[in-house]
């Protein structure tokens, strides 16, 4: 049970209540050990039966393959374009050809 959904949290010297809308969702025992988990064994269970579930699915599904695009050389479009990138290199006055 995701607490945060909860409308109210009350707890006696004995037992913890946890109400949604009015409506009672657990009454269990209160535990009194400090970092102590309250698991319920049925939620344990049910966890056990998704994970199964996840697990197979993720063995079934299909494997993307994987795509091999073309790549074309970037000199090639300087030539289809007429670019000369020796004639267009600016070399500034610091730099000695």
């Amino acid at each position: 049970m995701a607490f945060e959904a909860a409308d109210d949290v009350t707890a006696s010297l004995d037992t913890v209540h946890v109400t949604h809308n009015g409506v009672n969702i657990t009454t269990h025992e209160r535990e009194w050990a400090r970092a102590l988990t309250v698991t319920d064994p049925e939620h344990v269970a049910q966890t056990d039966v998704l994970r199964r579930q996840f697990q197979s699915l993720r063995l079934r599904r299909p494997q993307s393959a994987v795509a091999f695009v073309e790549t074309a050389s970037l000199a090639a479009y300087d030539r289809l374009f007429g670019v000369d990138l020796a004639a267009s290199i600016f070399i500034g006055p610091f730099v000695s050809a």
